[in-house]
């Protein structure tokens, strides 16, 4: 079986992903790795919103990708593949078997890492155009706000 699925958020910038990391301390960043572990072959049997070719993702690229993330104790891994748009790249894994260790670390859909990821990436990028940020984190939301020097 194969259930691909990605992230619905894009990663554009990988020096974010690294901040973030000690957050995750389970997860590996490996740069400029070319594949990352799954079931291995495309079964065509998952066909939900979430399967990664509904969000941006050629089939053809599954198990393949840029850079990837290995989560500690998981068989399966996670590739950071270029979107079909050319707009970053999309976190992509298997949720089959070993792979729902990931979506339960990372969140549905990613939605954890991609919270953390997006505050980083206003962080980084506001300072750079001359703002001053401040973050704030509770449960179930991180607030980025943002004051012009």
């Amino acid at each position: 079986m194969s259930h691909i699925t990605s992230s619905l958020g894009v990663i554009t910038d990988l020096d974010c992903v690294e901040v973030i990391l000690p957050k995750f301390p389970k997860l590996k960043l490996h740069r400029n790795q070319k594949t990352y572990p799954w079931y291995g072959s495309w079964a065509d049997d998952f066909d939900t919103e979430a399967a990664a070719y509904h969000r941006g993702i050629d089939v053809s690229q599954y198990g393949h990708c840029d850079h990837s993330l290995e989560l500690e104790g998981c068989k399966y891994g996670i590739g950071l593949t270029k979107r079909k748009d050319g707009e970053g790249w999309s976190l992509v894994w298997d949720l089959w078997g070993q792979g729902r260790r990931i979506e339960e670390y990372l969140g549905q859909d990613a939605g954890a890492f991609m919270a953390e990821y997006e505050a980083e990436y206003m962080r980084r990028y506001g300072l750079a155009a001359g703002y001053i940020t401040n973050s704030t984190e509770d449960e179930n939301y991180i607030t980025v706000e943002m004051s012009k020097l």
